[in-house]
């Protein structure tokens, strides 16, 4: 069971990482694919089969590419149909965003991935990272009402972004949950919580798997890393 000093997210990009975050009991998850270009949307036999499987908070990432967060007219659509199908298959809360080719905020489509979730909880991902106005988009997104932000503060790794996330924090105030996200592993999360006031931490502890060689490579496996998941856990301040 986890200190309640802060909630772990804990990104699962696979069914037996489902399984394993069930097992130990974590608060929350946010079920994804290919974590290798930041995770994409899982498909709907993930999001079903894990809604059976984990008891905790699930969120669904809603992302149809790798790449930027500026979509075309049928990418959108495709999103639409995404979020339609996590909403209905049971997600606690969604995770998406969409920027202009400015990096500014696709008000548009965000209004109407708003108006399809039917009330279930947004986080606006890293695509918040991803803009060159960030206190900008940042009132624009407490207007709309979006109830997380998941950030690096502007950095790879949440550790280097403390100051950016304190800030931003500091900005909303308790109109926006903020989720600290970036290579965060179990001896950053007292400096992040301390520092910034943010106690909702999103990691995904992952470690490559062994495999037999074959003459044809499709891609190396990977899976949660069970004692850094401990480690995680274990942590109390």
């Amino acid at each position: 069971m986890q200190s309640a000093s802060f909630t772990l997210e804990l990104c699962c990009a696979d069914i037996h990482s489902v399984q394993t975050a069930e097992c130990y009991a974590v608060p929350a998850i946010e079920l994804c694919t290919d974590l290798s270009c930041g995770g994409l949307s899982p498909s709907l036999g993930l999001i079903r089969q894990s809604r059976k499987l984990f008891s905790g908070e699930m969120g669904v990432l809603i992302r149809p590419r790798k790449g930027n967060f500026c979509y075309t007219p049928l990418e959108q659509e495709v999103m639409l149909d995404e979020l339609a199908a996590a909403r209905d298959e049971g997600a606690d809360f969604l995770v998406l965003g969409c920027l202009l080719k400015d990096g500014d905020l696709d008000r548009t489509f965000m209004e109407r991935l708003i108006e399809r979730s039917n009330g279930i909880p947004l986080t606006f991902h890293r695509a918040f990272d991803f803009s060159p106005q960030p206190e900008l988009l940042l009132d624009r997104l407490m207007d709309m009402q979006i109830d997380r932000i998941l950030s690096g503060g502007g950095c790879s790794r949440a550790v280097d972004g403390i100051e950016n996330l304190n800030t931003w924090r500091a900005i909303s105030g308790k109109r926006m949950e903020w989720v600290a996200a970036g290579s965060i592993d179990h001896t950053q999360v007292q400096q992040i919580v301390s520092s910034t006031g943010i106690r909702r931490i999103h990691c995904a502890l992952r470690r490559k798997t062994k495999q037999a060689v074959q003459p044809i490579q499709l891609g190396s496996p990977d899976e949660i890393d069970n004692a850094s998941l401990k480690a995680m856990l274990d942590v109390k301040f």
